[in-house]
């Protein structure tokens, strides 16, 4: 060994690393694997409800980062099986290829991932917004293109997943069922969907009610489906005729501190949550996905506003106060008969115990304390002032229908 080098074997490694690094092209974040389950390359897959007698089972997922703990061929990706998915580590060792794990292709696997070095979060940029990695410009530009809703089709919209998404779900679903054994990770995002390639538009044309509810972040202009014609720059409803959309907004400080948390367990956010307020107060979002709160929620009050028969504007603090009025708001909206008991019994269902209860183990990520006014135990006074200032005051000026408490002002 030569002089100063205290570890030779580390050394052999560092070169091996850049030599694969230098030579060896094979991966990039963004690209699209599938890693056979129980193989060498599963570094942690559970096995979904695959038979044996149906072959190998093969997971789907993106790469997202490289962190080479164990390795030049470990990289964490994500177990794309189900709608929300989870960050699995796998190694996809080159002597495996063909057999513990495989390239797969879909839309934009090419468009590149970035980070945001603030925060550390991975995002791409589509039609002009930060994103998560899993959705992509041609992903989202196929929609655009092709994907013709029909009428009868609902939407659920908010500005980001979060627990009045997810009750608005759950009541649309069982007013169009009439049940509340529902599941909730069947309405597709279908930007992500199609984006992370487990879907494409003939797939979603398939589709048949009562499933045909979808949800989507984006604001009005660019909510991922062919627009009707003559609707681009002009007054006129973007949403094609019969397609209805529930459109859910929250106190935009329980929200921010609400997203907070979702983007530290999940999104792996870094910085201290100062950041991620000043983020949610500006106009253009900045290192947040799907840019600013304000931006998103004035579009669509402009649409609720002029077209309140395709667009039911509904305040998460109602839903939690009053299920059984958000019940029977979703069902004249839908134009739905339901009989009292039903009706009942599908408010029940969404107070936070029960959904909790019933869809928290398959979607774990997506629930945490369910209540109004969180934001009291982690803002300062500074920072309620800010969302007062630069959101609150801009949004009720506008008109917005929204419940924040005045005692906070």
């Amino acid at each position: 060994a030569r002089p100063g080098l205290a570890n030779t074997h580390k050394c052999t490694e560092l070169l091996h690393d850049l030599l694969v690094r230098a030579l060896e092209r094979r991966f990039r974040a963004g690209m699209r694997v599938e890693v056979r389950v129980g193989g060498a390359a599963d570094g942690g897959l559970r096995p979904g409800s695959h038979k044996a007698d149906q072959g190998p089972e093969w997971v789907p997922g993106l790469l997202l980062s490289n962190p080479r703990v164990m390795g030049p061929d470990h990289w964490q990706i994500t177990d794309d099986r189900e709608s929300h998915p989870e960050t699995v580590d796998v190694h996809l060792a080159a002597s495996g290829e063909g057999v513990d794990w495989r390239v797969a292709y879909s839309l934009g696997a090419h468009e590149p991932i970035l980070v945001d070095h603030a925060s550390g979060t991975a995002y791409r940029e589509v039609a002009g917004l930060r994103v998560p990695p899993e959705i992509t410009q041609a992903g989202w530009q196929a929609m655009r293109d092709c994907l013709c809703l029909r009428p009868g089709d609902v939407y659920i919209v908010s500005h980001a997943t979060g627990n009045g998404s997810l009750a608005a779900l759950q009541a649309a679903l069982s007013v169009q069922s009439r049940s509340t054994d529902v599941d909730l990770t069947r309405p597709h995002l279908l930007e992500m969907s199609i984006g992370r390639g487990r879907m494409d538009v003939f797939s979603v044309d398939r589709i048949e009610a009562p499933l045909r509810i979808f949800r989507s972040h984006f604001p009005p202009h660019l909510v991922p489906f062919r627009p009707p014609e003559g609707a681009r720059g002009t007054c006129a409803s973007p949403l094609p005729e019969g397609v209805k959309v529930i459109h859910v907004v929250r106190d935009p400080r329980d929200a921010c501190v609400s997203s907070y948390e979702f983007y530290k367990r999940i999104k792996k956010w870094s910085a201290p949550f100062e950041l991620f307020a000043e983020a949610y107060c500006s106009k253009e979002g900045t290192c947040i996905s799907r840019g600013s709160w304000l931006d998103h929620n004035l579009r669509w009050w402009a649409v609720a506003r002029n077209h309140p028969e395709q667009v039911l504007w509904l305040c998460y603090e109602d839903v939690v106060r009053d299920p059984l009025a958000t019940v029977r708001r979703v069902a004249d909206f839908l134009e739905a008969d339901l009989e009292p008991s039903l009706a009942e019994e599908i408010a029940e269902s969404l107070r936070f115990p029960a959904v909790l209860a019933r869809h928290g183990p398959k979607l774990p990520a997506y629930f945490r304390k369910g209540v109004v006014g969180d934001h009291r135990a982690r803002m300062t006074q500074e920072q309620l002032a800010m969302f007062q200032d630069k959101v609150i005051g801009p949004a009720l000026a506008a008109g917005m229908p929204l419940r924040v408490d005045d005692a906070d002002f």
